[in-house]
């Protein structure tokens, strides 16, 4: 009985640790340690990466690719652009309506406006040149965003340094 029960929990361990782990952003504002109660998007990035709790999120988890939850609303870089040092997952709100009838299609689930925003000042929003790590955005909008430096320049919104998806993703300005 209890051999049988210390391997239960060594599975349901081994389990459990193949998971990615889903950090929740719970702030707007582009913070980056100074408010241990919220979690920001880059503070998100930087807790994914270093696989600890930094400023108000949840650690990511070794070796998988972390989610980063957003909530509706709009997401202002004032820090610069985001550099993820870890493969990661952004996935904005949900743009799925379980209660209504896609207008295209005719069937239930339907596709509603974007409503989760990322809005870079003065850069583009976000880098993975350097690091060369892979990025997908899911669900959201970036607006605006530029690249800045001498010489030819590129990549306005994103600047990817590995392989970049992208789905239900509008870029705009």
């Amino acid at each position: 009985m209890i051999r049988r029960t210390a391997l239960s929990l060594v599975i349901s361990g081994l389990m459990t640790s193949a998971y990615a782990a889903t950090i929740d952003v719970t702030t707007l504002a582009d913070e980056d340690g100074e408010n241990a109660s919220a979690c920001s998007l880059r503070e998100a990035l930087k807790a994914s990466e270093l696989e600890r709790a930094y400023g108000g999120c949840t650690a990511g988890k070794r070796d998988e690719t972390d989610e980063i939850q957003l909530k509706a609303g709009e997401y202002v870089l004032t820090r610069g652009e985001l550099v993820p040092n870890s493969s990661v997952i952004i996935r904005g709100k949900s743009s799925i309506d379980i209660n209504q009838r896609d207008p295209v299609t005719g069937v239930y689930d339907a596709r509603v406006p974007l409503t989760t925003i990322i809005r870079p000042t003065n850069s583009r929003a976000l880098n993975t040149s350097v690091t060369r790590t892979s990025l997908t955005l899911q669900e959201l909008i970036i607006d605006g965003g530029k690249a800045l430096g001498v010489g030819r320049q590129y990549g306005g919104a994103v600047l990817a340094g590995s392989s970049l998806s992208l789905r239900r993703v509008t870029l705009r300005n």
